[in-house]
């Protein structure tokens, strides 16, 4: 057995800001600003859990018109690991 220390010293979600906008949702797309996109990736999750939306960004905006009015979960992957999560309402 050998002893070992993992890290992610390379990687600080506190060093990336996402903003998501409006809150609650009204017109079906949701608006963000972030400080890259670059290999950035959003994942929407209801409240069980479930997958709705995974899609690499590739602008400022996502279109959730064919979801259904309830909270879910927004997820931004950067780089392959997670950098930030947030509640979503949609009306």
């Amino acid at each position: 057995v050998t002893e070992a220390t993992l890290s992610v010293a390379d990687f600080n979600p506190q060093d990336r800001s996402f903003k998501f906008y409006p809150n609650p949702v009204k017109d079906g797309v949701i608006h963000f600003s972030s400080d890259s996109t670059e290999n950035t990736e959003i994942k929407i999750f209801n409240i069980l859990g479930k997958e709705m939306i995974s899609k690499k960004l590739d602008g400022s905006s996502i279109n959730v018109s064919n979801l259904s009015q309830g909270v879910y979960l927004a997820q931004i992957i950067v780089d392959g690991q997670k950098a930030a999560t947030t509640k979503i309402i949609i009306r």
